[in-house]
């Protein structure tokens, strides 16, 4: 039996996938549950047109967040905090970090808040497998 799955399900596929199964399985779990349709179903067919029309939209996404990693990569940035001789008193977050790149917070990588003076390695994930790396220097002000 073919069936388009309308949910991912562990060890069977991701959701809009067609899979075989058997008979059974498809009928008594799959179906009924609302993890699968059969194939020739009206609601399958939508499912997989709004799963190609998503492909386009994430190749475009997908060339900005290239576009982006591009032009921020190996790019230093400088923040100026106040510090005793090598360690600052209030740390650089991911927050400052961000305000100086112009991108969210959220796709700055940093462990631990940086708390002392001096140059610091930090990724980026765009996510996707799109990322870049740039250095934060850290100066007394």
């Amino acid at each position: 039996m073919k069936l388009v799955l309308m949910q991912n399900v562990d060890k069977l596929g991701a959701k809009g996938e067609l899979i075989e199964v058997k008979d059974g399985f498809g009928r008594n779990y799959l179906i009924p549950n609302g993890l699968a349709v059969m194939q020739s179903d009206a609601r399958a067919k939508n499912l997989l047109n709004q799963i190609e029309s998503h492909k386009g939209e994430k190749e475009i996404e997908d060339k900005k967040k290239r576009e982006e990693a591009e032009k921020i990569n190996g790019k230093v940035i400088t923040i100026k905090g106040k510090a005793s001789k090598s360690t600052l008193f209030a740390s650089i977050s991911k927050n400052e970090i961000a305000k100086e790149l112009g991108i969210p917070a959220e796709h700055i990588k940093l462990d631990e808040p940086i708390k002392e003076l001096g140059d610091h390695k930090v990724s980026i994930d765009f996510g996707g497998n799109i990322s870049a790396q740039i250095t934060v220097k850290v100066e007394k002000a």
